[in-house]
């Protein structure tokens, strides 16, 4: 299939951040995976520290710029397509297991690459050295699940062609997961099943990059402890969630999508969560009765994990 897009973006494992690209096992043979995605504003950090010095003629005496690395957050929308898959097992630090992957402690480093054509001739910037710092997915009732990824890296390459003999595989045709989509929530103890006007997922890896004297990048970005945060709206019936609410119990939660008129979807699963924070607004003339509560996912013995996804087949 041709690619007629002026903005392509990609991405590989980057087995040795600290080497000159090409980073596959035989060099000049890496193998790009092509992503569907809607934005991304990937770019330098860049500080600037100012001389304090007093001059005479009020000048500045001096300005450096000390910051390294590169951030920013690539946006897409959820499908079961294998390459965002594989984004949701770098973000959740863990491998796909017979259809389920577990939030863990791998630890893998991605490049992105970018080509825009603008003029006559594309251009290249290679991103090294990423590491996903989470997601963030929201769903609501009237668009498509919107996933961001927030990254962190070391170097940004730069290019006016390719890599010699990289080859790019083409992205996912899966179709893109909308809030009609939506199979359900179960929330563990509730008697009634609860209709959802929207929920979100913000799940964080608490990055930290590692500055060194000598140098503007990072020696490394490292990972720190995950945390998971569920928010939802419903509407309730009754106070039963008020009562869980008091009660503080731990409970476990999914909730699931399958594209309209298939099975392929994801089920989120979190198997011991705690409600943190219940709220019940005063409705208006002619409004029903919602509730906004949010959980945070906690580890969980059975499954040794705090967080895990699974496909739908």
């Amino acid at each position: 299939m041709a690619d007629t897009s002026d903005v392509q973006m990609a991405f590989v494992v980057d087995t040795n951040p600290a080497a000159a690209l090409p980073v596959a096992a035989a060099p000049g043979n890496t193998t790009w995976q092509k992503i569907n995605f809607v934005s991304h504003d990937f770019a330098p950090q860049s500080d600037t520290a100012r001389s304090r010095v007093i001059r005479p003629d009020a000048a500045n005496q001096e300005a450096r710029r000390f910051a390294g690395g590169w951030a920013g957050t690539l946006a897409m929308e959820l499908a079961r397509d294998t390459e965002l898959e594989n984004l949701l097992s770098y973000a959740l630090r863990g491998t796909w297991a017979s259809n389920v992957l577990k939030a863990g402690v791998a630890k893998t480093y991605v490049a992105f690459e970018e080509k825009v054509l603008e003029g006559a001739s594309p251009f290249y910037n290679r991103y090294r050295g990423g590491v996903l710092g989470g997601f963030a997915l929201e769903v609501g009732t009237d668009g498509f699940a919107d996933i961001r990824f927030p990254v962190s890296g070391l170097t940004i390459e730069d290019a006016t062609a390719a890599l010699a003999n990289s080859a790019y595989t083409n992205a996912g045709t899966a179709a893109t997961l909308h809030g009609v989509d939506f199979i359900g929530l179960t929330l563990g103890g509730f008697t009634n099943p609860l209709d959802v006007e929207s929920i979100s997922i913000d799940m964080t890896n608490n990055l930290r990059s590692d500055r060194r004297l000598g140098s503007k990048d990072p020696r490394a970005v490292n990972w720190g402890k995950r945390d998971v945060t569920i928010e939802f709206s419903a509407y309730f019936e009754d106070n039963e969630a008020l009562q869980k609410f008091k009660a503080d119990p731990t409970i476990a939660a999914t909730f699931g999508f399958t594209v309209s008129g298939g099975t392929a979807g994801f089920d989120f699963q979190f198997d011991r969560a705690r409600i943190t924070s219940y709220g019940k607004p005063i409705p208006g003339e002619n409004q029903t009765l919602m509730v906004a509560m949010s959980m945070v996912a906690t580890y969980d013995t059975t499954n040794a994990t705090d967080f895990r996804i699974t496909r739908r087949t």
